[in-house]
């Protein structure tokens, strides 16, 4: 018992919104409403989304977004998951004291379809997901009992979606309400899986440009070398590759500001995807099992049985042989991400720009930093 309490991980570092604070959506309204609701319909267990080529629909069971984009499909699971925590925050062993928590329905839900200014159809649907699933590997963990961190209720969230029906523009804003600590090894503030995308490559919006073809298989349980971003001080990014599997050393890539943005290319068409929210919440304590003087916060990207895999971590110690937890503060974790294809002649990074600060603002200025 002793020993258990001398590893449990100290108070977590990530950087959430503080609990109760209200915090308004990027989209509140589609604009003058229709008098018929087309294109936007509730099924069983689902919101589905219809328009010129794009197909949407949004599970009310949990939150998970399936999106049909010019012929690719995409799976978004936008709130915060704990994909690897502990019940007991001692070292995580998952079949004695794992455990996986996500945002659960049916809850409430609300839809419109409507046009904006420029006369473009739109969709949005509001989504509350008020429980939480809890999901045990073994069987001892739920007779611990709450010596480490309950999680039966650990977890709800709030998801509004808005598309643009006509240019197929997707745009999503979740919050996750943690209400009390956490102890995990390995969670998501977001999860992007591109389906049939062996072939396809990413480009971030890092430093001068940062072009990179995943790693096949996930971290930790493949040979190939771990591709990762990291933030140590919150302002600069590095971008970090394993000489061998998820152990390191790691040899510095790249290293910048981070736009928020990646786009994916190799496809049938261009993709973007804005993200604005993993670095200003991400964890800036050291890792205590990685090494390497790696953070316990972690962008990454592998492609596995054909699909292109993008997982955002604010608080865990994902990469890294060693077992320990990190702490999952309590407080608003939020998600805002933007998908949308990219013309023939459009510049992923002006694109990006200007979708960050529509649903974001305008990027920080750092020190040393020109205002743009």
């Amino acid at each position: 018992m002793a020993l258990c309490w001398a590893w449990q991980a100290p108070p977590g570092e990530a950087r959430p919104a503080p609990l109760g604070l209200e915090v308004a959506p990027v989209s509140t309204s589609v604009g003058a409403p229709v008098r018929r609701v087309l294109r936007v319909a509730r099924r069983e267990g689902e919101v589905v989304l219809s328009g010129n080529r794009i197909e949407a629909a949004l599970s009310l069971d949990r939150p998970r977004l399936e999106v049909d984009l010019r012929g690719q499909r995409f799976v978004i699971e936008p709130t915060l998951q704990v994909e690897e925590g502990t019940v007991d925050g001692f070292f995580s062993a998952p079949p004695v004291n794992g455990f996986g928590a996500e945002a659960a329905g049916p809850g409430e839900v609300e839809l419109a379809e409507g046009v904006d200014q420029e006369r473009r159809g739109l969709g949005w649907v509001r989504a509350t997901y008020p429980t939480t699933r809890v999901v045990h590997p073994g069987s001892l963990a739920p007779r611990l009992g709450s010596w480490g961190r309950p999680a039966e209720d650990a977890l709800s969230a709030r998801v509004d979606l808005t598309i643009d029906l006509d240019h197929g523009r997707v745009t999503v804003d979740a919050l996750t309400t943690v209400p009390r600590p956490l102890t995990v090894r390995r969670s998501s503030l977001g999860r992007l899986r591109v389906a049939g995308a062996a072939a396809a490559s990413l480009r971030f919006g890092l430093g001068a440009g940062l072009d990179v073809f995943p790693p096949h298989g996930r971290p930790g349980a493949s040979t190939a070398p771990a591709e990762l971003l990291v933030t140590d001080d919150g302002a600069v990014v590095r971008a970090l590759r394993a000489r061998r599997r998820d152990e390191g050393p790691f040899e510095t890539v790249e290293a910048g500001h981070f736009d928020g943005w990646f786009s994916i290319d190799g496809l049938r068409d261009r993709f973007l995807v804005v993200a604005p929210d993993w670095e200003p919440q991400a964890s800036l304590a050291p890792s205590r099992t990685a090494g390497h003087g790696l953070p316990e916060n972690a962008l990454v990207y592998w492609r596995e049985e054909g699909d292109l895999h993008v997982v955002m971590d604010v608080a865990g110690t994902r990469v890294g042989p060693g077992r320990l937890s990190s702490q999952l503060p309590a407080g608003l974790y939020r998600t805002r991400l933007v998908l949308l294809a990219l013309g023939n002649d459009e510049r992923p990074a002006l694109r990006g720009r200007a979708e960050h600060v529509r649903v974001a603002g305008s990027p920080r200025v750092r020190p040393g930093q020109p205002a743009r």
